[in-house]
């Protein structure tokens, strides 16, 4: 089982959200729209991407999920199809792609644990500070064209406490190995890059 929460890896604001600088304490500036809609009311996602760096985090080693940088997308496809895509690299430059097809229930799926998270809540947070080791982007378009969307570049105290990578993490490799698709590093491989 995974626990803990997360740093993450890519962060940033949409272009164009009319946001106003705003100092917290400890040095971190606040850009969150605090107009974003904090209930979404389709739960037919669209598409869906997640960057996070998972390095700082202490997860059971049963799970075989890999410390480092992860990106997770998964986009509806026609004929009941979603596309997966994870890419992941980690501070040794080891890296390791998956990128297939999946049954579109698997949005369904990513669904029951944005809404078990209540991440709706987090919807138009943006924060940045200027410490290491944490940041995260989220991203999330329904079919009802309505957004979720939050980021966070800095310390940990940019990443909102609900924000959970560990379920995320579970669905995207129980997903691509279903599909046969190896979610990891080849130990192999990676000794002989790293020769």
């Amino acid at each position: 089982m995974l626990n803990g929460r997360h740093c993450c890896a890519s962060a940033g604001t949409e272009a164009g959200d009319p946001e106003e600088i705003a100092p917290v304490e400890g040095g971190t500036e606040d850009y969150s729209r605090s107009n974003a809609p904090k209930v979404i009311k389709s739960r037919d996602i669209e598409e869906f991407s997640y960057e996070f760096d998972n390095s700082s985090d202490v997860y059971d080693e049963s799970e075989h999920i890999e410390n480092g940088n992860y990106s997770l997308s998964l986009r509806r496809l026609e004929g009941g199809r979603a596309a997966l895509k994870v890419d992941f690299y980690n501070r040794f430059n080891e890296k390791f792609s998956v990128e297939t097809e999946v049954p579109a229930a698997a949005l369904e799926e990513l669904q029951r644990i944005i809404e078990a998270e209540a991440l709706a809540k987090i919807n138009g947070w943006h924060k940045r500070n200027s410490a290491l080791g944490c940041s995260f982007e989220l991203r999330v378009l329904y079919a009802s064209r309505e957004r979720l969307s939050a980021s966070g570049e800095g310390g940990c105290s940019v990443v909102p406490d609900q924000l959970d990578s560990a379920p995320f993490l579970k669905l995207f490799k129980r997903l691509s190995e279903a599909a046969g698709c190896r979610f990891g590093l080849d130990d192999e491989a990676a000794e002989e890059e790293s020769e």
